[in-house]
Parts: structure tokens; C-alpha cells; sequence
């Protein structure tokens, strides 16, 4: 028996118990916007619609949120994956409603009033502004200080939800006034490091800035901001990321962020896009005097949602509550956004198709991320402020540019790490550092690390004295945490759960090494890990159709929190080997075959087991349900995420 919570049991430690698997939650600080109360009373209803029996296990180790799931106790995957049926029935399903009901019950989304409203997002279910706590308080400041005609900076980060979060209120302030003082400023990532630093605001306040308004960023910046006040700058800061470890909050005429004196539920989990989203609603209404804005206004709020959605998407917050509702109104409306830069972009040969949150994970972004990361991202802000078509042109080709080398190094990068990984085998967390690594990319390779390793991985760079670097964990494990534990060894340090940044001397790293690992093991245990693959459902290969492709597109966007759904189909035939994908022979196609239904599904990033499924005619395959478009013609074609062996020829 396995025990998790609706929509988390994650990558986690287990540890043998009874003859049964016990996931240990790791997680601390967990959002929902979902009850417990409501997921279990959705699953109750589902499991008895189709026969079955519903029972919460009494084990002493449960959770509050507890609910029984089926572990399977099976050897592990091709990939040493645990695979969880979230479904805690057994059933195999047959029909798309079905499975579609399964998906929805493991969720949390119970019948009636809430299942419609998830199935149909709307701007609608947002919660007004004036809920989000100093959000009116903050619009009253900066509007006095458009009127005054003082000199406003808006003060982004150099990553896609900074960069969207900059253009947002910037956006937002010109349309209030097209002549207002404003404009951007953004560190360089590798001189300057993230956030409010005393150097760049000394400098703005001798350049004449008045007040300066924060996305994304400064709400740890507790000496940056005592700074701004003996200078007499003043700050407004609008930012997502966790507060300092100690509680303390920066000296600022208003505090816009989800935990610092917020009654606003929905906004708990927003990314730094869209907090500026919501402030920029908050200064249209403040403006006009009326809930009911301007129709220019309204325009332009409409206008910016797919600059919040793509700062949502980027920055893997979770794609739930009003993250899902900012995101699904932005891509429904991303050719629409009136910005220059935007238009220009969606213009390349590649984006020029429907745009959706996989799009923009593994395409937009990454061209995006690569000015910040291999430049610097002012060009990418200037793209999605001021740029005129032909600057615009002229900044996506540099994006283009700088993307493909930092594929390059990318790389190069990976390989050089996976080379040092032979010393951090017994670590729960993965730390490595060397002066060859660019600190500009480590942060992509982390990501490539965890995939690989199922572990939280820190990778540090640079020729300097002090290494920066950036970290990416796995759910369950928050990363700025174990960070925090490592103060006393690191020059900076900020982030969220699940991604961070920092910089240490070099002669720290193994000090840094060892106080995350001890962390870890307080929180993980010493259990060995095991990597889980979650899985909604079992269906039969037959339910595999294009209605029930269609029917499960209905909980897009998908992306952290609300992956696509994922099921597991039995004893599936391999009607012949596996065929590569690409040039480099790093995916592979699989030709199934259950009875007398044939189909292809796609394996990214597996060539790795081609000579392992070269002989083998049966597997138990986990698939997410995909559409082919390609040529014009429509066919369901799955995504395969792992299977099991059964037999070989």
C-alpha cells in the first residue's frame, strides 16, 4: 500500500514496511486549491460508480490528506521506475468517459459545480485584485507617482517570468500614460547576480529614479531596500519568491507578494508574471475609479495575459487555480497580444502552429532563457516593450543565435558533469562545481540531471573567485530550504522549492555538499531512493482514440501539478523492434498491437534501450494519449513515458 496526496506522491524515498511500500512525503509548504475533503469524496464517488470498493488505509504512518494507492510490486521498469496507479480500483477501463471520470477523480475534482468549472476555465473564477493583500495600497503609490510625473523604474529578473513580469507593468503604465517617466532595468545574470543589489540601486537613484517598482524579485532583499531608503528611493515590490528563512521583510511602501499578509487563496501559487498581472488589473481599476475599466484598459489587460501566461508556463509554477485560468486565457489569446516582439517571434517557422504550454516550455522559452543566459536580457525586454518591427526582427534572430550556441554548451556541459556524478553516487543531493562550467547554462543541465538521477542536483561555474550556479530539485523536496541550511557557506542565495540560485568562494562547495546532504537526510531519511512514475489510470489500448484524446484535453493547459494524464496499458504486443527518431538516434518509435488494434507510439530521450527492446514482444507501457497532425491527416499517437518487459523472442 502506498500513501500519498491527491496530486502529489511524488518522486519520493521509500521504505520497505510489512512487505508494502510507504511513500515518506517530503514536502514542506504544500498549496492546494483543492481540499482534502473534496478529493476524497471525488474518489469515493468515482470507485463505487464502477463497482468497487473505496477504504483510506489505517496505517499509523498516514497523512492527514492520506489516501490509498495502488503501488505495484512488480521488479522495476526498463527506466528503475516504482510505477503508482493513482486509481485505486483496478480496473481496467475501456470506454473514454471512463477514463476520463478516473483522471478527474485522482485529481481531486469532484462532480458537478467544480468539474465544470475546471472543465471550462474563465477569467470569471479570477479573484478580484483588491482580495490580493496591499495590492490597492501599492496601485494608490505608484499611480501618485505617475501623476507627480517622477522618474519610475520597473526592476525585472533576466529569466522568462522576470522578463514578462518587466513588460507587464511596463506595459501597463504607458497605457495609463503614454508619456509617464518609465522605464526597465535588469541585472546581468553573470555580473550582477538576481535580485535588488545596493550597486543598482545607487546607481539608479544617481541616474534619477524616484521609485522603483520590483516583479519577480526583492522580497528578501531586506538590505538592498534599507539601502533605497538612506538614498530616498523609494520601493515597491511585487514579487512570488519565498521569504527570508528569518521572517524579515525589505522597507518598502507596499509588499505585493502570495505569503505576506495575503487573504487571496487563489493567488497563493502565482508566478512573478502573474502577481504583475494582478497589480497591473489593480492600477487599471484604481485608475478608472471602477471595477468596470476603461475598454482601452480592459484591451490592454487582455492584451498582456499571454505575457503572464508564458512567465506562468516558464517558470513551472503549478499550472492549478489561477495559474491554470491566467494561462489558459493567454494561449487562447497569444496571437492577439498587440506586442511587436511577441508577433515577431511567433513568427519563426517552428511557432507558427497552435502554441501550447509544451511549446512554450521547449520552444519559446528556451530562446527566451538563452538572451539571459548566454547576453543579456535586456535585449529580450526590449523585444517585449519598445522594440519596432524591425528592431524586433533583429533581437529574434540574436535570440536564434544565441539559442543554438547555448545547445552548444549545453551539451558539452552535460556530458563534463555526467563525468563527475561518480562522486556524489551516495549523496541525496547532487552538488558539483568547476571553473570550465558556463554559469550562465548550468541551470539547463541541472534539469537534465534530475531527469537522469531522480535526485535535486546544484551545479556551480565561472573563473571568478566566487562560483555562481543554480539548482533544480524534484517534488517533495524544497531546494531554497536545504539552501537555507547552507547559508553560512554561501556569498547569495534565493529561489523557490523548486529552483534556485547562488554563488559560493570555492572553497566552500564541499562545505555547501555536505550541509544540504545533512538536510536532506534529516527530512528524506536514509532509506535508498527510488524514483516513482505516477500514473492516473489503467485502460485498455482500444480507449486509446481520438475522442478520448479530445475528452482529456479538456484539463489543458497541462505543466506542473496538471501533467497530461498518464495511463498504463497491459500486456501490449511489439508488432516488430523499435525504429530510431532523428538524426542523433536519441528517440525511438514503437509499433504496438492488442488484438486488432495497431498503433505508434513515440519515446523521447530512449534510445538508450534500443538493443534491450530489439527481441521483446510484450510489455506493460505507460502512455500519455496524443493527436498526430502532421501531413494534414489526424491519428492518435501516443507518448510513451516507460514500460516493462514481459518476454523476449
Amino acid at each position: 500500500m502506498v500513501e500519498g496526496s491527491i496530486g502529489e506522491v511524488r518522486r519520493a524515498k521509500y521504505r520497505q514496511n510489512g512487505g508494502g511500500w510507504k511513500v515518506m512525503l517530503a514536502g514542506i509548504g504544500r498549496i492546494f486549491h483543492r481540499s482534502a475533503a473534496e478529493g476524497l469524496a471525488a474518489m469515493e464517488s468515482y470507485t463505487r460508480s464502477v463497482g468497487g470498493n473505496f477504504c483510506l488505509s489505517k496505517s499509523p504512518t498516514q497523512t492527514k490528506d492520506g489516501i490509498s494507492m495502488r503501488q505495484t510490486q512488480d521488479p522495476l521498469s526498463i527506466s528503475g521506475n516504482h510505477w503508482l496507479v493513482r486509481e485505486p480500483n483496478g480496473s481496467c477501463l475501456r470506454e473514454p468517459s471512463q477514463v476520463l471520470d478516473a483522471v478527474l477523480a485522482v485529481r481531486g475534482i469532484g462532480e458537478g459545480e467544480q468539474r465544470k468549472a475546471f472543465l471550462n476555465p474563465s477569467l470569471v473564477q479570477m479573484q478580484h485584485p483588491r482580495e490580493f493583500s496591499n495590492a490597492v495600497f501599492a496601485s494608490k503609490e505608484i499611480l501618485a507617482a505617475l501623476h507627480a510625473k517622477k522618474s519610475i523604474v520597473v526592476f525585472g529578473d533576466y529569466d522568462v517570468d522576470g522578463i514578462m513580469a518587466t513588460a507587464i507593468m511596463w506595459h501597463m503604465l504607458r497605457a495609463i500614460d503614454p508619456n509617464a517617466n518609465v522605464r526597465t532595468y535588469v541585472p546581468h545574470r553573470i555580473e550582477e547576480g538576481y535580485g535588488l543589489k545596493i550597486e543598482a540601486l545607487t546607481k539608479l537613484r544617481e541616474e534619477g529614479a524616484d521609485l522603483v517598482i520590483t516583479v519577480d524579485c526583492g522580497v528578501s532583499a531586506v538590505e538592498a531596500a534599507a539601502h533605497a531608503a538612506k538614498v530616498g528611493l523609494q520601493l515597491v515590490i511585487t514579487d512570488h519568491h519565498p521569504v527570508r528563512a528569518d521572517g524579515k521583510l525589505p522597507e518598502a511602501l507596499a509588499i505585493v507578494h502570495p505569503e505576506v499578509k495575503n487573504s487571496c487563496e487563489a493567488s497563493a501559487i502565482l508566478s512573478g508574471a502573474g502577481v504583475a498581472w494582478k497589480v497591473a488589473w489593480m492600477l487599471a481599476v484604481e485608475h478608472c475609479g471602477s471595477d468596470r475599466v476603461s475598454e482601452k484598459l480592459r484591451i490592454v489587460l487582455q492584451q498582456l495575459l499571454p505575457l503572464a501566461a508564458l512567465g506562468t508556463i516558464a517558470d513551472v509554477v503549478p499550472l492549478l487555480g489561477e495559474n491554470r485560468l491566467i494561462t489558459f486565457a493567454g494561449l487562447d489569446r497569444i496571437r492577439e497580444s498587440g506586442v511587436v516582439g511577441l508577433d515577431a517571434l511567433l513568427a519563426l517557422p517552428d511557432l507558427k502552429g497552435a502554441i501550447d504550454s509544451e511549446v512554450v516550455g521547449y520552444r519559446i522559452g528556451p530562446r527566451l532563457n538563452a538572451c539571459g543566459r548566454l547576453g543579456h536580457a535586456e535585449d529580450a525586454i526590449e523585444l517585449m516593450t519598445t522594440a519596432d518591427s524591425t528592431r524586433a526582427k533583429e533581437i529574434v534572430a540574436l535570440l536564434e543565435k544565441l539559442n543554438k550556441e547555448r545547445k552548444q554548451v549545453d551539451r558539452a556541459l552535460f556530458e563534463s558533469v555526467l563525468a563527475k556524478c561518480g562522486e556524489t553516487t551516495e549523496d541525496c543531493v547532487i552538488v558539483l562545481a568547476d571553473d570550465s562550467w558556463h554559469p550562465g547554462v548550468v541551470g539547463i543541465v541541472c534539469n537534465k540531471v534530475v531527469d537522469k538521477f531522480g535526485k535535486p542536483c546544484i551545479l556551480l561555474g565561472g573563473d571568478g573567485a566566487l562560483l555562481k550556479g543554480s539548482g533544480r530539485s524534484v517534488k517533495g523536496f524544497p531546494l531554497h530550504a536545504a539552501l537555507d541550511a547552507a547559508a553560512a557557506h554561501l556569498a547569495t542565495h534565493g529561489g523557490h522549492a523548486m529552483a534556485v540560485g547562488l554563488s559560493c568562494v570555492r572553497e566552500n562547495v564541499k562545505a555547501v555538499r555536505e550541509a544540504m546532504n545533512a538536510y536532506a537526510r534529516e527530512h528524506l531519511g536514509d532509506a535508498p531512493s527510488v524514483s516513482t512514475l505516477e500514473i492516473d489510470c489503467e485502460c485498455a489500448i482500444e480507449a486509446l482514440d481520438e475522442h478520448l484524446v479530445k475528452e482529456l484535453s479538456q484539463l489543458a493547459p497541462f505543466g506542473r501539478d496538471n501533467a497530461r494524464p498518464c495511463v498504463v496499458v497491459r500486456n501490449v504486443e511489439l508488432s516488430g523492434p523499435p525504429t530510431f527518431l532523428g538524426k542523433d538516434q536519441k528517440n525511438l518509435a514503437l509499433q504496438l498491437k492488442c488484438g486488432t488494434t495497431f498503433m505508434r507510439a513515440i519515446w523521447w530521450r530512449s534510445g538508450e534501450h534500443f538493443e534491450k527492446l530489439k527481441h521483446v514482444r510484450r510489455v506493460d507501457i505507460v502512455l500519455s494519449p496524443k493527436l498526430n497532425t502532421f501531413g494534414g491527416s489526424t491519428k492518435v499517437e501516443p507518448e510513451v513515458h516507460d514500460l516493462r518487459i514481459h518476454d523476449s523472442a
